[in-house]
């Protein structure tokens, strides 16, 4: 048993030092040309009101041109001022609409209805209600998509505002590992990352291939991603396309966010055909073999230097994700994640047991400390 908990570990650090390798070569570039495609923006939000002021002033400011752009924005049951946002932002302005739920649907149904109430483009684009793209964003995921082949492309989600205290600063730096290292790492090595559904453009052609968004997931960007692939399509990830995102600063607001995000990666083992889909089913669950080898290590079953190999893996991790985005503070990054690593590790426990018990996670807002 020791030995297959080491060779587990092994497999895990292998993966790791991969992407970390793979995401400090320079980006693929593809250098198709094409005609500008028609875009479809949908978006949907439950009780987002504090939310969606910048997100729509910001939709407002996309560069990209009119006549090739359409927007859905979905009110999913909301009891707050968001329907009213939502369509007092679409009066006056073209090719615009709001879609008012009288029920809550859940996000993954709440988006397929906006994108079936929508226009007839050639991509749909999704964006978070407390995601802020950047004017160039859509542009740029649009015209990789001169590759016939692409079915899916997403851009970086950065976190904006001083980040005060550990929770927040975990939250961003996690955020950016994930992005800059393994998102970029999977990019360079062409194994069609998983889409990041904040910022994301689907090809309608694809998505109508696989029956849409699924309306019953929880991380439906995830189990999108897995199907297209299935159905022979590649996904792009493209850290220059960026949209400002806030992270959560609270305990509370972490600790539920992670079970959500925990939860929606076990439910999407079936959609799960590929050696890479399992890859990435796989990024949590490392966690748990870590724990595991400290177990081990503590009982004396195996030697502590095991641990110690898996823990230089993040720690490079970390240093190269800083690096990439220009954060100078590396030093208070990696030290305050110690204790906010041993929360992460907990929440991981209990959405795998909860999963185990067949407990079904529900979709709500991300709320904000």
């Amino acid at each position: 048993m020791s030995a297959l908990l080491i060779g587990v570990l092994c497999l895990f650090v292998a993966q790791r030092f991969a992407f970390i390798l793979a995401s400090l070569l320079p980006p693929r570039v593809f250098e198709g040309h094409g005609d500008t495609p028609s875009v479809t923006v949908i978006v949907a939000a439950f009780n987002e009101e504090g939310s969606l002021p910048v997100l729509l002033a910001n939709l407002g400011r996309l560069d990209y041109p009119p006549e090739k752009l359409a927007f859905v924005l979905a009110s999913d049951g909301s009891t707050d001022r968001t329907s009213a946002l939502m369509s007092s932002w679409c009066v006056g302005r073209a090719r615009s609409s709001c879609l008012v739920l009288p029920r809550r649907m859940g996000k993954a149904a709440a988006l397929q209805l906006a994108w079936e109430h929508g226009a007839d483009t050639d991509l749909v684009a999704v964006y978070d209600a407390d995601a802020a793209p950047r004017p160039d964003c859509l542009r740029i995921l649009a015209r990789e998509f001169a590759d016939r082949r692409l079915g899916a492309a997403s851009g970086s989600c950065r976190p904006v505002g001083r980040l005060p205290g550990v929770v927040a600063r975990y939250a961003a730096l996690e955020l950016w590992v994930y992005q800059m290292v393994n998102l970029s790492g999977r990019d360079r090595l062409g194994l069609s990352p998983p889409v990041v559904g904040a910022n994301a453009v689907y090809r309608a052609a694809a998505l109508r291939e696989i029956g849409g968004f699924p309306r019953e997931a929880v991380s439906e960007d995830v189990e999108v991603s897995f199907a297209l692939v299935n159905h022979g399509w590649k996904t792009r990830f493209l850290p220059e396309a960026v949209a400002e995102t806030a992270v959560c600063g609270t305990l509370a607001g972490f600790w539920a966010q992670r079970l959500r995000w925990t939860r929606g990666l076990h439910q999407a083992r079936r959609h799960a055909r590929s050696l890479q889909s399992l890859s990435v089913l796989t990024g949590y669950l490392d966690r748990l073999v870590f724990l595991g080898a400290i177990l081990a290590a503590w009982l004396g079953r195996i030697s502590w230097l095991w641990p110690a190999l898996y823990v230089s893996g993040p720690v490079l991790a970390i240093w190269v994700a800083l690096r990439r985005v220009g954060q100078s503070r590396k030093a208070v990054f990696i030290l305050g994640s110690v204790p906010m690593f041993l929360v992460d590790l907990a929440a991981t426990a209990a959405a795998t047991l909860a999963s185990l018990g067949r407990m079904r996670p529900q979709w709500s807002p991300r709320r904000q400390g």
